[in-house]
């Protein structure tokens, strides 16, 4: 009479947890800093791991079935090192893109005959969702690959300039007429096109309104090391955009207004903050790194293509871009609580009514402190991101931008 495998259900099972866990414990652990490339590598190394040990107890056992995941734990293993030790550039990883989707493909189809040579009642069936993964993610990645590779990049709208602000290049548009200005900083992760969609055709009808592309985002070139005051306050300059200006910024983009209001005083005519950050928050998104390192990774897999619209550039290159942003927030908001008063200058402070975090509310109270001139309103029923998305809630902020605009103009 046959007998089972003595590689049983809970083996098979305690190695995919056991690659799981590795895979946490790596990332998390010695690699939590890492680059994308160092990053990528610690996560095949963990999924190795986990292959390595389903054979290893394979062959303790004694019947030696599961012996052909060492193929697979060396394969990984060997990418992984080699990714970590290398550390390949961001260009080096998508030429890379043209060869690991099909190289992965017949990995699994190998692994799947292997899989299904095992007698039922062995466990192996609970190795078919981590085939399947493995695929989706090649198949994922192969289109992705292809996508970018033939893309041209974002396109450019009506009015878009790229102008040279020391080095690296930024994209700005303008419309409307009047001053002052209003120039519009787009929070964390957001393109400039959110912005631009409802906020600034309502305020262009009454100043002029300028959106534009921070280094790394839209059209702007990347530059990991820009400083954002320095690169805006070039920007207007060589883009002859007279000041002092108005700053309208959303979450992010209102604490970097701060940070400029600071720096350059007297080109600041007045800001508006839509559920703007607070320079002194307890809680940002920095101190997930382990999470959000893994971002540019599955970027590559094609999924980042569910939360970023390629038009506003290379899904993958704006996921890295979110990377970096977050890694320099503690630094931005730093910088931003440098500033104590906005004195007279106007201020206008645009409170989302639901859907905020504990003490949100105590802590836009507290922005609104920023000037002797300001008000405060809260859009009952708005969310963080319909301020700017919604066409009644991205109404409410514009007309708050505008009513800046009005008592700017009021105190020349």
């Amino acid at each position: 009479m046959p007998t089972t495998p003595r590689t049983t259900t809970p083996a098979v099972a305690g190695s995919l947890v056991t690659g799981l866990a590795a895979t946490i414990a790596l990332v998390a652990g010695p690699f939590t800093n890492g680059d994308e490339a160092t990053t990528t590598g610690a996560i095949l190394l963990g999924f190795a791991i986990g292959w390595a040990t389903l054979a290893t107890l394979s062959i303790r056992r004694g019947d030696g079935s599961h012996r052909w995941a060492m193929t697979p734990a060396a394969a990984l293993g060997s990418t992984g090192l080699a990714l970590i030790a290398l550390r390949p550039s961001a260009d080096t990883l998508d030429t890379f893109g043209w060869a690991w989707p099909p190289a992965i493909l017949v990995l699994v189809a190998w692994m799947t005959v292997r899989v299904r040579r095992q007698p039922p009642r062995s466990g192996a069936w609970m190795l078919y969702p981590a085939l399947a993964v493995m695929a989706i993610a090649a198949m994922g990645g192969g289109y992705e690959t292809i996508a970018t590779g033939t893309s041209g990049g974002p396109a450019a709208v009506a009015g878009d300039r790229l102008i040279d602000v020391g080095g690296h290049r930024l994209n700005i548009r303008c419309a409307g007429a009047g001053s002052p200005a209003v120039i519009l900083e787009p929070g964390l992760g957001e393109p400039s096109s959110d912005m631009a969609a409802r906020i600034a055709p309502q305020v262009a009808r009454t100043t002029r309104v300028c959106v534009y592309d921070r280094a790394g985002h839209g059209r702007s070139d990347v530059a990991p090391d820009a400083d954002s005051a320095r690169d805006l306050h070039e920007l207007l300059r060589r883009a002859h955009v007279r000041g002092p200006v108005v700053l309208a910024g959303h979450s992010l983009g209102g604490a970097l207004a701060l940070s400029y209001a600071d720096r350059y005083p007297d080109e600041v005519a007045g800001v508006a903050l839509i559920d703007s950050m607070h320079p002194k928050q307890g809680h940002t998104a920095a101190d997930m790194r382990p999470v959000i390192a893994v971002v540019p990774t599955l970027a590559r897999t094609g999924i980042a293509r569910l939360f970023f619209h390629p038009d506003d550039g290379r899904p993958a290159d704006q996921a890295q871009q979110l990377v970096r942003d977050i890694e320099r927030m503690p630094a931005d908001l730093e910088r931003a609580a440098r500033l104590e008063t906005l004195g007279d200058r106007p201020l206008g402070v645009v409170t989302a009514g639901s859907g905020s975090q504990v003490g949100w509310s105590q802590e836009q109270n507290d922005l609104a402190t920023l000037s002797r001139r300001s008000f405060h309103r809260t859009v009952a029923g708005a969310t963080h991101g319909s301020l700017i998305l919604d066409p009644a809630d991205a109404h409410a902020s514009s007309r708050a931008i505008e009513d800046v605009v009005r008592q700017a103009r009021s105190a020349r």
